[in-house]
């Protein structure tokens, strides 16, 4: 009796194994594959028509296909996860629905594909100098929904997987009944990633060009955080043997402390969408590729003050410096450059936020307080500069 109901639940399943089997295998390989473009197509000027029906494409992706993908993987998640525990009840599963709502999803997928069109995930793609006029269908935004329909399809990938084994471990587990441990939350988990990717693609798809900026300063200034404790703990460590090499790696621990509180206060005044302070925005005509230097040079800023501490680490634990002082204030020079880059632009394209607002006054007084924040900035690098003058060691 026990085999027939076995035989019965593998029987009535197995549709369902098998339709997530071909779909996995088939995100997998979409997820892997490098999509065709043609670089030229990207970057030409587009005609008003044309931005005219990208634009209702993007609408079409933001407002339909994206909804509608939630709307299916929340049906697939009550198709599958919501039915009774008793797992002689298996049966329940609804295999029409489930078989239905996995075609409608594959189906509103490949439409989203043929709708954008994504290209492959080359930051080349993501710049242009003459679509100032572009508004949403500037390369840096229509880049960007690339990479958010890029994780979508990985994530859903991954969501087949969890159901896949969510079902093989159902079945399994039919005839260990005693086992009142077994628990299936990995697909409902997995679910509630996907949805959140989606929210998330469908603000990120209609924000401002200021907004998308603001997200990766507002992470830029949780690891710049992250820096500063790290530092913390270095100045702070209690060595029985302070050698001039170790007080030196401290000292320079010490003078990398303002460089970091500052990045933070810049990016955190810029980045900062709570604070009612905040009476200005970018200029919405930017072309792309100044949103791809606004948006890299913060990433690329981090990365050197991350070496430049983990240097300081590894120096101070091995009592050996790692690398050379001259690599190193290479290193730190060429941030600096970063830096200035980063505010000559926010100095030009800084504008009120409402038309009430003085124009001049406001430009005046951002730019006084970013030049002042320069002025302090160059101070502070020098010092640290200076402090990295400890002649190599003899071998």
């Amino acid at each position: 009796m026990m085999a027939d109901s076995d035989m019965s639940m593998t029987t009535r399943t197995a549709p369902v194994l098998i339709a997530l089997e071909a779909l996995a295998a088939k995100y997998d390989s979409r997820w892997r594959e490098e999509y065709y473009s043609d670089a030229d197509e990207e970057n030409k000027v587009r005609t008003r028509d044309e931005l005219d029906q990208k634009t209702k494409l993007l609408d079409e992706f933001r407002s339909i296909l994206l909804p509608s993908i939630k709307h299916q993987l929340k049906s697939l998640s009550t198709a599958v996860l919501d039915r009774p525990q008793n797992n002689n009840e298996y049966s329940s599963l609804d295999i029409e629905l489930t078989l239905e709502t996995l075609s409608n999803l594959d189906r509103t997928i490949q439409e989203i594909f043929m709708c954008i069109r994504p290209g492959p995930l080359d930051k080349r793609r993501s710049q242009n100098a003459h679509d100032h006029h572009s508004q949403q269908c500037k390369a840096f935004r229509c880049f960007d929904v690339d990479v958010r329909i890029q994780d979508l399809v990985s994530e859903v990938y991954l969501l087949f997987r969890a159901y896949i084994e969510y079902i093989k471990c159902s079945k399994l587990s039919s005839n260990h009944s005693q086992d009142t441990n077994y628990r299936p939350p990995t697909p409902r988990e997995q679910n509630v990633v996907c949805l959140s990717l989606i929210d998330r693609t469908i603000e990120r798809s209609g924000a401002s060009d200021f907004a998308l900026l603001q997200r990766n300063w507002q992470g830029t200034v949780r690891s710049l955080d992250e820096l500063l404790e790290t530092l913390a703990s270095l100045i702070d460590c209690r060595q029985n043997d302070r050698s001039a090499l170790r007080r030196s790696v401290v000292r320079q621990a010490g003078l990398t402390v303002p460089l970091i509180k500052l990045l933070r206060t810049l990016y955190n005044k810029i980045s900062n969408t709570t604070t009612k302070t905040l009476s200005f925005t970018l200029d919405t005509e930017l072309n792309s590729d100044t949103l791809y230097t606004l948006n890299q040079d913060p990433a690329s800023i981090l990365y050197t003050c991350q070496v430049y501490t983990v240097h300081l680490e590894e120096s101070h634990e091995a009592h050996s410096m790692i690398s050379s002082s001259h690599s190193m204030r290479n290193r730190i020079n060429w941030m600096s450059r970063s830096v200035d880059s980063t505010v000559v632009l926010l100095a030009l394209y800084i504008i009120p936020l409402s038309p009430q607002i003085d124009h001049s006054s406001l430009q005046s007084d951002f730019k006084a307080w970013l030049f002042e924040w320069q002025r302090l900035w160059h101070i502070a690098k020098n010092r640290l500069v200076g402090a990295i003058l400890l002649p190599e060691p003899e071998n």
